[in-house]
C-alpha cells in the first residue's frame, strides 16, 4: 500500500487526559504486597539493574502485588502473571524493558493460557529506541494468549517493538472476556492492539497514537493470523485513534478463507464511537481470501463514528464480500477519494443515519 509521508505528532494534553486518569496510589489496598520488599539489597531505583528474576518470584507467591515506584528493568523473559492474580502498578512505577526481541513471545507482561487477572494503571516503555539488535515483529507490551476474564485498566505503554497490547491466541484456541479500559498507547511499532482470536471482549475508552515502523501500523487491528482463529462478539468502543501511519482502526478477516464448508467462520464485531484524527485511513477492511472458496461470513458494524479529520475516511478491499458491513451515522469528509456508488452497489454494504 502506497503510505504518505509521516511523522510522529504529540497529542494534546486534553487529549491524553480524556483516556489517561492519573494514578492514586492511596487507592491501591493496603493488601497488596508491595514487591519492592522482594528486591535484593542495595537496589536501584533508576531502571538500569535487571530485577527480573526477583519480581517474578514474588508475582508467583503473592496474588495482590503491587509494583514497586520506580523504573526497574524487565529483561526478554518478561513478567508472566498467574490466573487468579491482580497487579498494581504505582503513580511513579514503570516496566522498562530491555534486550533483544528475536521470536513470537518475547513479550513484556504475559498473561499466557491464563484465568481471572487484572491489571492496573501499567506503566511500560519498549525497547525500539534503544539499540540492542531486533528481529521480527513481536514484543507487545502487554500479551494476552488463550486466557479468560483479563482486565487491564488506564494502561500507558509506548515504545514496543510490537503490539501495545496483543489479545488473541498462538496455536488455534482464543482468548475470551477480555476487557481493556481506558489508557493510552503511543509509538507502537507493528499495532496499538491486535486482536487475533477472540470472544466477547471489550476495547474500551482508549487512546491510540503514532502507530508506526512495521505493517499493519494501525491503531487497533482485528485480524486473525490463520482460519483456525474466531472473531465473535468483540466490541470496540469510545475509541480516539490519532496519527497512525496506516488506518485507526482496520479490519481484515481474509486470513479466515477455508476450502471446507465446513469450517466456515462466522464474526461479529461492533465499533461504536470511533474517532480518528489524522491516520492516513480512519477506517480500512478486507475480508476475502480469492484464493479459498468459503471466507468468512458474519457483520461487522460501525456505529456513530468520525473519520473526517483523517487523511481519507475509508480504504477496503474491493472484492465482493459475504460479511455484512452496516454504517450508522458515520461522518465520513464528502470530498474524499471513495466512490460511494460503487460501495451502495456492494448489497452487503449499508449506510443509515
Amino acid at each position: 500500500m502506497d503510505y504518505q509521508s509521516w511523522n510522529y505528532k504529540s497529542v494534546d494534553q486534553n487529549i491524553r487526559n480524556k483516556y489517561l486518569k492519573a494514578i492514586d496510589d492511596s487507592q491501591i489496598p493496603t493488601k497488596a504486597y508491595d514487591l519492592t520488599l522482594s528486591l535484593p539489597k542495595g537496589f536501584v531505583k533508576d531502571g538500569t539493574v535487571d530485577y527480573t528474576r526477583y519480581l517474578q518470584n514474588a508475582i508467583n507467591a503473592h496474588p495482590i502485588a503491587v509494583m514497586p515506584p520506580f523504573p526497574v528493568l524487565i529483561n526478554i523473559n518478561g513478567l508472566q502473571l498467574p490466573s487468579n492474580s491482580v497487579l498494581y502498578f504505582k503513580s511513579k512505577s514503570l516496566l522498562q524493558y530491555r534486550g533483544q526481541t528475536t521470536s513470537v513471545k518475547d513479550d513484556i507482561l504475559k498473561i499466557y493460557d491464563k484465568m481471572d487477572v487484572t491489571v492496573y494503571n501499567a506503566r511500560i516503555n519498549g525497547n525500539r529506541k534503544f539499540s540492542d539488535r531486533q528481529a521480527g515483529q513481536w514484543n507487545a507490551g502487554i500479551s494476552i494468549i488463550n486466557s479468560q476474564n483479563v482486565q487491564i485498566i488506564n494502561p500507558q505503554i509506548s515504545n514496543t517493538w510490537g503490539d501495545g497490547i496483543f489479545i488473541g491466541s498462538e496455536n488455534g484456541k482464543f482468548s475470551e472476556n477480555v476487557r481493556v479500559n481506558g489508557g493510552w498507547i503511543d509509538s507502537a511499532r507493528r499495532n496499538g492492539i491486535s486482536i487475533t482470536s477472540a470472544k466477547n471482549s471489550v476495547v474500551n475508552n482508549i487512546l491510540i497514537s503514532n502507530t508506526n515502523g512495521h505493517d499493519p501500523q494501525c491503531g487497533i487491528d482485528v485480524e486473525p493470523s490463520w482460519d483456525k482463529d474466531v472473531i465473535e462478539n468483540i466490541n470496540i468502543q469510545n475509541v480516539y485513534t490519532y496519527n497512525n501511519k496506516l488506518a485507526g482502526i482496520s479490519v481484515n478477516m481474509s486470513p479466515l478463507g477455508v476450502d471446507n464448508i465446513n469450517e466456515q467462520k462466522k464474526i461479529s464485531l461492533l465499533i461504536s464511537n470511533h474517532t480518528d484524527n489524522g491516520s492516513q485511513f480512519g477506517f480500512l477492511t478486507s475480508f476475502d481470501n480469492v484464493a479459498k472458496k468459503y471466507n468468512a461470513i458474519g457483520s461487522v458494524k460501525i456505529e456513530n463514528s468520525n473519520w473526517r479529520l483523517s487523511k481519507k475516511p475509508y480504504w477496503r478491499n474491493k472484492t465482493q464480500s459475504n460479511i455484512e458491513l452496516r454504517f450508522q451515522n458515520v461522518q465520513i469528509n464528502p470530498s474524499s477519494a471513495i466512490d460511494f456508488k460503487e460501495m451502495t452497489n456492494d448489497k452487503n454494504i449499508i449506510f443509515s443515519n
